[in-house]
């Protein structure tokens, strides 16, 4: 018999991405506006329509939030609507087998849930994996043996171009479109393009070589976020994680992975 799907929320800063999780994968995506979300808390908007579903066929909805509170009570609303319980992730709540190996409170349940997802999506037996997130910030953790064990947080590639180009009195901004890795530019946005490229490559390579030095094994590279198509082209062979949130949870309503 097949096993009831759940509905996975995840409240950003920007948008509001929905997924149904059905036998340990996602099914359907929804990325909607958080005015779409007020919406749907008016009856105005269907998620689950977008996506195929139907309230009688879910078991549940799992949600992670930055904290929008108008946001949260909007799902909540919805939920109550549809008949839904809702379940609020927190970070303490870890599939069997995984550990949290970081110190602060305050760590982004965007990486936390990034790191179950490749741990979910390698299985148990892989000894080292990096994930890299490629948004406003630029973050880089490693998993080691189902351990998180924290990791490093940079300037995102936009940042970066617009800090040279804002910063200074002569430098263009030259679009994350042309990032290359060239240690011998011929032109200043040329050199601008690799010096980021640079920069954002040797996070990757440094959390790659330390994962590789501390377990012996060749890890493995996951990449996510927004930006990620504008890296893709100046990192070593690595393992899209386009909806990495979504899929940490469903790695979390499930327990463990297969």
């Amino acid at each position: 018999m097949t096993s009831a799907a759940s509905l996975l929320v995840d409240i950003g800063n920007t948008r509001v991405k929905f997924g149904l999780w059905r036998e340990r994968r996602l099914a359907a995506t929804l990325a909607c506006t958080h005015e779409q979300m007020m919406d749907a808390a008016e009856g105005r908007f269907d998620p689950l329509a977008v996506l195929g579903a139907a309230a009688g066929g879910l078991d549940a909805v799992w949600a992670v939030s930055v904290g929008h509170a108008r946001l949260n009570d909007a799902l909540q609303a919805w939920c109550s609507a549809q008949g839904l319980a809702l379940h609020w992730w927190l970070k303490d709540e870890l599939p069997a087998g995984f550990v949290n190996a970081y110190r602060a409170p305050t760590l982004g349940a965007d990486r936390l849930l990034a790191a179950i997802a490749a741990w979910a999506i390698a299985g148990r037996g892989n000894d080292a994996l990096v994930i890299a997130s490629f948004g406003t910030a630029t973050t880089v953790d490693t998993v080691a043996a189902g351990r998180y064990e924290g990791g490093m947080i940079a300037p995102g590639i936009a940042l970066m171009l617009d800090s040279l180009s804002q910063g200074t009195a002569h430098l263009p901004r030259v679009p994350a479109e042309s990032l290359q890795l060239d240690a011998h530019a011929k032109t200043t946005p040329e050199a601008i393009a690799a010096g980021v490229a640079a920069a954002q490559r040797g996070l990757i390579d440094r959390a790659l070589q330390t994962a590789r030095s501390a377990t012996g094994t060749e890890p493995m590279l996951f990449v996510s976020g927004g930006a990620a198509p504008g890296a893709a082209g100046i990192l070593p062979a690595h393992t899209p994680l386009p909806h990495a949130v979504l899929q940490g949870l469903g790695g979390v309503r499930d327990g463990a992975p297969r």
